[in-house]
């Protein structure tokens, strides 16, 4: 009678901890979920006139880009290749290539992610991706860039932001990576347009 006792407590106390687990998982990705929208702004609505304008400004910015990212604290770096397609009605698409170990752990595949663009600037949202995890990329008219990234598949990365600036002929942004456990690093990313 004495071990059936001790048991249920066990029991209790193991749902106890599984719930508080539960509760704390939902806690962490909505607070992960909130810091990557707070400061991306989503693309509004607008007329045919206004989206073709728009299609014809980022015609300038199409074409294979080349550069390199570097990180400033564990001194590792790689190559930085996007080629950018911008499809008219408010579609534009990068084929990605970022190569040396990211975040000190893969070389990931080159990917091709697909934005929307309005007036407002050029807006990807990438969820659940393999290497990146969610991630909110704006290019904003006024030629800043910000990042926001969440939810990266290696456990130890909590939050990644960025930001930058962009013409139609060089890109410059730097970023920093917060670790579980109060750690941070941060790097930078160069790019030039190749052609």
């Amino acid at each position: 009678m004495e071990q059936q006792k001790k048991n249920k407590y066990i029991l209790i106390g193991l749902l106890i901890l599984l719930l508080g687990g539960v509760i704390g998982l939902g806690v962490y990705l909505y607070t992960s979920y909130e810091k990557i929208t707070s400061e991306v702004v989503l693309p509004t609505t607008q007329d045919a006139d206004e989206l073709k304008k728009a299609y014809d400004e980022l015609l300038a910015y199409e074409g294979v880009w080349e550069g390199e990212w570097s990180n400033n604290i564990f001194n590792n770096k790689g190559t930085v290749k996007v080629t950018v397609d911008v499809v008219e009605g408010g579609v534009v698409n990068a084929l990605v290539d970022l190569n040396g170990r990211v975040f000190g752990w893969i070389d990931p595949e080159a990917k091709t992610y697909s934005g929307t663009y309005t007036k407002d600037g050029v807006f990807f949202a990438i969820n659940t991706d393999s290497a990146y995890g969610t991630v909110h990329v704006n290019l904003r008219p006024d030629h800043t860039i910000v990042i926001h990234g969440a939810q990266i598949p290696l456990k130890r990365v909590e939050l990644v932001t960025g930001s930058g600036t962009f013409d139609t002929t060089k890109a410059e942004m730097t970023y920093n990576v917060d670790w579980i456990g109060n750690f941070g690093t941060n790097g930078v990313v160069t790019l030039t347009k190749a052609q």
